[in-house]
């Protein structure tokens, strides 16, 4: 089980942080926020590109 950063992830998507958190805001990726940052374990982003990449 590998856990990515918001950073990480906006890396992986070249997409900036900002851009990482409003998609966890809306609920488009699933993320747990442990004390004041987020993780999102890779399988969630896994998840997250083949869900965007179909709509």
């Amino acid at each position: 089980m590998e856990v990515l950063s918001a950073e990480e992830v906006a890396e992986i998507l070249k997409v900036s942080k900002r851009t990482v958190y409003n998609e966890i805001e809306r609920g488009n990726l699933k993320a747990k926020k442990i004390g004041n940052r987020y993780r999102i374990l890779k399988s969630e982003l896994e998840n997250y590109m083949k869900n965007t990449d179909n709509n």
